[in-house]
């Protein structure tokens, strides 16, 4: 993987991390959290061999997320020390043996969680993280058996740790949760309205590429191809 390619993916994974967190105040101007997220996206660079892989990048993110989130009471955006550490955390993180673990009582554990049998749903987004017995990809795979959810990228949008799936999940389309929260950063890390930010990731701008056909929202790619 080039230089250039691979800081484009880790630069695109961090936004991603840090989506979820609220702005730092210090950062007021576009040209402030570019700078910063440049910086750390280098910083967080150096972490990975030099044989590294897009979905060893993307997997080592999605755990970092999790780790990330399972340390912070708060949505403030974490200090950049932090959030190495949860890469490295997340790099060193072997999974565990399951031999003693019952996957039956864990799937319909996960099931009355989900759809909120327990009070509430603890997989859905910014509504914290579900134990890390019952965040698992299998487990997500087969509430997409049962329709409980849609895809990969829908179950990796909904918290489920999708490490192994991150070529389907990036492959996939957006659902509208999704995309509604994608816009609300875009148009924040642009300084513009959160109209404008969706304009240009549906149709692009002279400088930025428009956001791939094949991974917008069916509603969105239906709109887009009404009003072209």
């Amino acid at each position: 993987m080039e230089y250039n390619e691979r800081m484009e993916l880790v630069l695109g994974e961090l936004i991603e991390l840090l989506s979820v967190y609220d702005l730092p105040r210090n950062l007021k101007s576009e040209k402030q959290t570019k700078d910063h997220l440049e910086l750390l996206a280098r910083s967080v660079n150096k972490r990975f061999p030099n044989d590294t892989t897009e979905d060893h990048i993307r997997g080592t993110f999605e755990r970092a997320a999790i780790e990330l989130s399972s340390k912070r009471k708060s949505n403030t955006w974490p200090v950049n020390d932090l959030i190495i550490k949860a890469i490295d955390a997340a790099k060193g993180i072997e999974a565990k043996s399951e031999k003693s673990f019952d996957k039956t009582k864990a799937l319909e554990t996960a099931i009355k969680i989900f759809t909120g049998e327990t009070g509430s749903d603890m997989f859905a987004h910014f509504k914290g993280r579900a134990h890390g017995q019952f965040n698992k990809g299998w487990i997500a795979k087969e509430l997409m058996k049962a329709g409980l959810l849609r895809d990969e990228r829908d179950a990796h949008w909904r918290g489920f740790d999708m490490s192994d799936y991150m070529s389907k999940v990036h492959s996939q389309r957006m659902t509208m949760d999704e995309w509604r929260n994608h816009i609300r950063i875009m148009a924040r890390l642009r300084g513009v309205t959160e109209k404008e930010a969706a304009k240009i990731e549906v149709y692009g701008s002279e400088l930025i590429q428009a956001h791939s056909d094949e991974t917008l929202p069916i509603e969105v790619y239906e709109y887009k191809n009404k009003n072209i």
